[in-house]
């Protein structure tokens, strides 16, 4: 019969074989972080980071914090990462790896016009960039004062 201390030290043992082997096969967990900057340089808060494991499909979401900066927490595998955000163009970038180290992920937005405004003034279509008089927009409340009630 083994003794007491024998089982405590084959205990142990066992433990410590234990503690050494990963408690399940997947990988272990990545950090992917970066910072999104505008043309200028300026980070750029409140960008949408929308996270694609390429192999399986799971989907993560992260929004940029107030210096443009996110960081996320990912399975390690290979991500397709799009950021986009209100006025800016959309990019993504395919094959981003994520390992145990920490990855980086850095993007440069363009500003993109929401709106092309459209002058007939010279009868005949044009942009406003290529209107060759000037054109003003007074707001609302321009128009009020001077008095103008309707749009005639």
């Amino acid at each position: 019969m083994l003794s007491l201390r024998h089982r405590f030290l084959t205990l142990v043992a066992l433990a410590a074989v234990l503690l050494c082997i990963p408690a399940d096969s997947q990988a272990a967990d990545g950090r992917l972080r970066g910072v999104v900057r505008d043309t200028s340089g300026g980070g750029i808060p409140g960008v949408t980071l929308v996270i694609t494991n390429q192999a399986t499909r799971t989907v993560q979401t992260v929004v940029t914090s107030a210096d443009g900066s996110y960081s996320a927490t990912v399975p390690a595998g290979v991500y397709t990462v799009t950021v986009s955000l209100k006025g800016f163009g959309r990019q993504s970038r395919k094959d981003v790896e994520v390992g145990a180290a920490a990855s980086t992920a850095d993007f440069a937005l363009e500003p993109r016009g929401e709106e092309e405004i459209t002058v007939t003034a010279m009868k005949r279509e044009e942009t406003v960039q290529d209107t060759p008089v000037s054109v003003t927009a007074p707001t609302e409340a321009d128009l009020r004062s001077r008095g103008v009630d309707d749009i005639e």
